[in-house]
């Protein structure tokens, strides 16, 4: 016969909990060029051979930065998920496929 302790028995009967899901970041089109060029200004958020790519500091500090000048209230984080997802949309819609398995992708 097996015995629990109730510390046990809570943590079996226990759900794990589910991520609460962010809100999108959207920006009106004069922002999302703004954010665009601004980025590629600053070649070491995305060019790998630049010499301060690798500094997370640097770049922590100019995504603050950017959000704050942009008056996003979310922060730096928001606002740079919202620039991996253009960059991969854009990379997504640029890689041609070949074939039938061939999706045809909308705009967003």
């Amino acid at each position: 016969m097996l015995y629990f302790s109730d510390s046990e028995r809570d943590d079996e009967q226990r759900q794990p909990q589910k991520k609460s899901r962010r809100k999108a970041l959207l920006l009106n089109n004069d922002t999302q060029e703004q954010v665009i060029e601004w980025v590629r200004e600053h070649d070491l958020l995305w060019r790998k051979g630049a010499t301060d790519y690798k500094d997370t500091k640097k770049k922590t500090e100019l995504w603050t930065r950017k959000a704050r000048e942009l008056n996003i209230e979310e922060g730096a984080e928001v606002l740079r998920t919202w620039w991996k997802s253009v960059r991969d949309l854009y990379a997504k819609l640029i890689c041609k496929k070949s074939g039938q398995a061939t999706a045809n992708l909308t705009d967003r």
